[in-house]
């Protein structure tokens, strides 16, 4: 029940960190940036689909029970690469 916790902590301050540096971003250039609105919203649907129906995601340490990191799909930058080819390390 607590990686519940802090998985839905984590959640949240990722979220309003994003958030707060796009709005940062927005305030520094001082532009409209709702031209980047459908842009944005593809790769984030595109993102989300390629995450939610990659198999490979099921082999990824992190949903498995016991997993120490609390669960979860793999990052849709992982979903890419195919079963046995290591992803780059950032």
């Amino acid at each position: 029940m607590n990686s519940m916790h802090e998985s839905l902590a984590s959640t949240f301050f990722v979220t309003g960190g994003t958030f707060a540096a796009v709005s940062a971003f927005g305030i520094l250039i001082r532009r409209d940036l709702s031209a980047w609105k459908r842009f944005l919203l593809i790769g984030f649907l595109g993102s989300t689909f390629v995450s939610a129906l990659n198999p490979s995601c099921a082999d990824t340490p992190s949903t498995t029970e016991g997993a120490s990191t609390g669960g979860g799909a793999a990052p849709a930058a992982l979903a890419i690469f195919p079963r046995g080819m290591a992803a780059p390390v950032a």
